[in-house]
């Protein structure tokens, strides 16, 4: 039983909600579930935090990242909805994959040793996510990849005020290089899924894309990229 306050310790929250110290504290370094500081500088949780880590926990259950949790937690839906798809169809595949695996080792079990060796073989190089593949998952959502895209849509950010700020037009070779660049960064951060660039880009139109993208892209530089054709 937690004492009855209006705060809880990191510790007491933890218990409540059935994770370590160690995740809240990455939490709360990611803004993900903010911590209030005691003069000591001790954190404090509201009980209404268990209510947030849970739903951080739920979205993470269905595959999102945490960056992709950031994203949607405070009422993204359409971002949301087509990350699920997502993940829903990457699912599908994998379920289709263990089927099939289910299926050759049921032919393997009464067979002589070198038909078992093959079949098992096929198994592990016939899957749905090639190593590389599972790589780049993995890799998309890395704290590392992430801040590469920061960093390059900031230079981009950089690159297209200027063309503002210079007057260029939006059929100039370098306006065409920056949508390109542009185009790039989404596909990457969409993992390539139209649905997610198209949810992607609504949400910057609607929160506006200094916020979306935590000021990696300016206002400026977004109203200006919206303006060039698709390349």
């Amino acid at each position: 039983m937690h004492p009855p306050a209006e705060t809880w310790t990191i510790g007491q929250l933890a218990s409540s909600v059935g994770v370590s110290v160690r995740s809240l504290r990455h939490y709360d370094a990611i803004g993900l579930v903010r911590a209030t500081r005691t003069a000591s500088g001790h954190r404090r949780y509201r009980p209404s935090d268990a209510v947030r880590v849970r739903h951080v926990l739920a979205l993470q259950m269905v595959g999102l990242s945490l960056a992709e949790v950031g994203e949607v937690i405070d009422g993204d839906d359409a971002l949301l909805a087509a990350l699920i798809r997502v993940r829903r169809r990457e699912l599908d595949d994998r379920i289709a994959d263990l089927e099939l695996a289910r299926r050759r080792i049921r032919t393997a079990e009464h067979a002589d040793n070198d038909s078992v060796l093959t079949a098992l073989e096929e198994i592990m190089t016939g899957s749905t996510f090639t190593p590389e593949q599972l790589q780049r998952l993995k890799a998309r959502h890395s704290s590392t990849a992430l801040a590469d895209w920061t960093g390059r849509a900031r230079e981009l950010d950089t690159t297209v005020r200027t063309l503002v700020e210079t007057g260029a037009a939006l059929t100039s070779d370098e306006a065409k290089d920056a949508v390109r660049q542009w185009h790039r960064l989404l596909g990457e951060m969409a993992a390539g899924d139209p649905d997610v660039q198209a949810a992607i880009v609504a949400k910057l139109d609607r929160r506006g894309a200094e916020a979306a993208t935590h000021g990696a892209i300016s206002e400026r530089a977004w109203s200006y990229l919206r303006l060039l054709p698709m390349p």
